[in-house]
């Protein structure tokens, strides 16, 4: 639940909940921003300060009690952002050195982000993906079209592979918007009982960006290369559960039979002498039998799960289930290397 809180506008009081409040601190430092380099600056501010405390006289006559974060963004969109009060000839008034033209354009940026993401949470989007719904979820935060940020990840990928990385730690970190309270909070929307019952009614389903050609054309080409990708994965998979398979039976052939008839044997495993770790290393040995089984399964189960995740058979792992497999994977791998050097 938001706490509201009573503020003092022109000398009058009202109530407005947290992020209703800090999106008002924004718009009205970011006016201060764009008219401070102005004669009469101040008075212009202070103006547009008169014109919001009207404009939330009109809103508690109608029965508002706080005001909400719609209600000063539906103010901000009436009265006009900064750069469309000031003007493209003051604009070239202001303009200075190539220094101060980068520092205004930079505040401006961060203003604009700001007062985009106000009230909102980031999560994955899981109704409007690709993948893992991290571009999708990125755009429903700053309110921009995911195809954009699907663009922008193929040309970081481009670099070194950049764009998976940074993908991958993403999809792992940023949790994905299940419940409806978490699917209101992706889009700004506040939690209400109306909001939360509307939600629920329409099964969570989100408000698509506009299906443009672009999009379109994306999206057919996300598709095969996740299709592509899927492949990959499925073959990945086989050989590693192969592989652990292959560690269990020499396992077992290390348990059951004597060291002597490992060695008759017409496979590796003959080769690598596991009779003879067995018996002359035996902790050791069933150290570096678990950390390896450890080092396949994972990825196994790992990828499977993703497969299962994406057909919506199961749900997706949470963030921490991602990062306790992740710590456990890296410990065994080093377990499974040391002990890997000290025995074979």
């Amino acid at each position: 639940m938001k706490k509201n809180i009573t503020i003092n506008l022109c000398g009058r009081l009202f109530q407005i909940d947290e992020d209703a409040y800090e999106l008002l601190q924004q718009y009205i430092n970011s006016l201060r921003s764009s008219f401070g380099l102005q004669d009469g600056g101040e008075e212009i501010v202070d103006d547009i300060e008169t014109r919001i405390a009207e404009l939330f006289d009109e809103l508690k006559s109608n029965g508002i009690v706080a005001i909400t974060i719609d209600h000063v963004k539906d103010i901000i969109t009436r009265i006009g952002k900064p750069e469309q009060l000031t003007g493209d000839e003051e604009q070239k008034e202001k303009k200075g050195d190539a220094w101060d033209n980068a520092r205004t354009a930079a505040k401006g940026l961060y203003n604009n982000v700001r007062t985009r993401t106000a009230g909102k949470k980031l999560f994955r989007n899981p109704n409007d993906k690709m993948v893992a719904g991290v571009m999708s979820g990125l755009a429903a935060y700053t309110g921009t079209d995911a195809t954009w940020w699907r663009l922008g990840m193929v040309v970081f990928t481009m670099f070194y592979g950049v764009g998976i990385l940074a993908y991958i730690i993403l999809a792992i970190v940023l949790p994905q918007a299940n419940l409806p309270e978490e699917k209101l909070q992706m889009q700004g929307i506040d939690v209400t009982p109306q909001n939360l019952a509307g939600a629920v009614m329409d099964h969570g389903e989100p408000v698509r960006q506009h299906e443009g050609w672009l999009r379109e054309a994306f999206s057919i080409v996300m598709k095969l290369v996740v299709g592509f990708f899927i492949v990959i994965l499925i073959i990945v998979a086989f050989s590693l559960a192969l592989a652990l398979l292959g560690v269990i039976l020499g396992g077992l052939f290390a348990l059951l039979m004597p060291a002597a008839d490992i060695a008759t044997l017409p496979f590796v495993i003959g080769d690598v002498s596991f009779g003879e770790l067995w018996y002359n290393h035996t902790i050791m040995f069933i150290g570096l039998m678990l950390s390896v089984l450890t080092v396949l399964f994972i990825p196994v189960y790992a990828i499977v799960h993703i497969l299962l995740s994406y057909t919506k058979k199961i749900k997706p792992m949470g963030t921490v289930q991602r990062i306790i497999c992740i710590v456990l994977w890296m410990i065994a791998l080093g377990c499974a290397i040391k002990l890997g050097y000290i025995l074979i």
